[in-house]
């Protein structure tokens, strides 16, 4: 049996594991997916000694009003993200944006209703209305984050893997450009095994979240 090791990312701001697949990145609105690649869900288990590591602190990121808006291939190893903002993990983006004077979507609180629409498939924000706070203007808000990190050279020959201990609420995965996964189910840890490491080396982790899915128009 192999040994693991496990870098930590408590949050970004997410019912089994399905069979690897390419990703759409259409998943976060199709109600019938709520994960890809991600490992079954367990208690916490961390492995004793030095095999483990944050990735809290510092990522580049870039906010977009709506998926169309979004980067494309932000994740490649060579992308320039020199330009994007700074942003502290973990945090919600609207809470930092607040603080910072971000031209991001702010905090939202509402007890009654949803603050954007669906339609009889659960997908979000086909037709908005313009009376929402999600409409026209800012559809469904997408935070892209980067950041590298370097996996110690004594790691190698164990499994590594990547650990969501709470991101909202859909999100994609890649490291050294090469997909790994996507997870939904609001605030569940998830945790994804990292196919392309390099040991004693630096590698980059990419992260896509969206702001609304069609599993929080379901529940």
């Amino acid at each position: 049996m192999k040994k693991i090791t496990k870098l930590l990312l408590p949050s970004l701001l997410l019912i089994g594991c399905q069979q690897e697949q390419a990703q759409t990145l259409y998943e976060y609105n199709d109600v019938a997916i709520t994960s890809i690649n991600r490992e079954p869900a367990h208690t916490i288990t961390l492995p004793a000694g030095n095999y483990q590591q944050s990735l809290n602190g510092t990522w580049k990121f870039n906010w977009a009003a709506d998926p169309d808006k979004a980067p494309k291939n932000f994740f490649t190893v060579d992308y320039n993200a020199n330009n994007w903002d700074d942003i502290t993990v973990p945090m919600p983006w609207q809470v930092y944006g607040y603080q910072n004077n971000k031209n991001w979507d702010k905090p939202l609180y509402v007890n009654t209703g949803y603050p954007f629409t669906y339609n009889e498939n659960f997908e979000v924000q086909v037709n908005p209305n313009e009376d929402n706070t999600y409409n026209n203007n800012m559809r469904n808000p997408v935070g892209s984050y980067r950041r590298t990190f370097t996996v110690p050279a004594e790691w190698e020959g164990r499994d590594v893997f990547v650990r969501f201990n709470g991101a909202g609420h859909g999100y994609y995965v890649w490291v050294n450009g090469e997909y790994l996964g996507y997870a939904e189910d609001s605030y569940l840890p998830s945790e994804f095994k990292l196919k392309n490491v390099k040991y004693g080396a630096e590698n980059v982790i990419a992260v896509q979240v969206y702001r609304f899915t069609s599993q929080v128009a379901h529940l």
